[in-house]
């Protein structure tokens, strides 16, 4: 079986200790995108926050963000998907 997309949690996987990701993470990342693999990287986090992370991850092109509420395309620069809670339903849950 030939893989065609790879995912990758940020925040306790991708990202050490020091909230960064090592050059060998960063070169394996590059091989994937290379052999014409999609790499996502998946966070509860929004796309701003990833921001740091884009010009050492150039080929990544999706993120899963906000753990799961939100599918962004970075080269595009727009979401593909999001979802929110209906107002009446966060007064109910607050």
């Amino acid at each position: 079986m030939e893989y065609k997309l790879i995912a990758f949690d940020m925040d306790g996987t991708l990202l050490n200790s020091n909230k960064q990701i090592s050059k060998k993470t960063q070169e394996a990342i590059a091989r994937a995108v290379a052999h014409n693999k999609i790499v996502i990287l998946n966070t509860g986090r929004n796309p701003a926050e990833l921001e740091e992370f884009y010009d050492i991850l150039p080929g990544v092109r999706y993120l899963n963000c906000i753990s799961g509420a939100l599918v962004y395309d970075l080269k595009e620069k727009k979401a593909l998907y999001q979802k929110s809670f209906d107002e009446d339903i966060l007064k109910n849950i607050y």
